[in-house]
């Protein structure tokens, strides 16, 4: 009973150490210009170390796909199941434009985010997924 006690607890120590670099996140700049009109940048990172460098990561991400404009985490970070982001191009300033939803399965997160962002011609642009490093 012993050995079997040892072995369990080493499957679930195997466990965590695979949650713990499986750290994901996704960030958003939303940014306006002179006609009113939003654009959305976004970018994800999986497999990161730590919420903070799934962060980090998520933002350079977003970065590097726009403008570098104020990048900022949406959703929190995540090391479990999926994150799926929502957008639908050019709506004006408070329309919603953007919406995300977190769920362990793919289907079910992109579901939900369509189902939030409540504008028609919303489509789901990003699924995050969490994954080992």
């Amino acid at each position: 009973q012993l050995a079997e006690a040892q072995r369990v607890a080493s499957a679930a120590a195997q466990a965590q150490a695979v949650l713990n670099r499986s750290w994901s996140a996704i960030a958003v700049s939303d940014w306006g210009d002179f006609g009113e009109t939003s654009y959305v940048d976004w970018g994800g990172a999986t497999g990161q170390s730590s919420p903070a460098a799934a962060e980090t990561a998520a933002i350079k991400a977003c970065d590097e796909k726009g403008d570098g404009k104020g990048c900022r985490l949406i959703g929190g970070t995540f090391n479990q199941g999926r994150l799926a982001f929502a957008y639908k191009g050019e709506v004006p300033i408070n329309g919603q434009q953007f919406r995300v939803s977190w769920d362990m399965s793919e289907s079910e997160a992109s579901s939900a985010a369509l189902k939030k962002c409540n504008v028609k011609g919303c489509k789901v642009e990003l699924v995050i997924c969490a994954k080992p490093g």
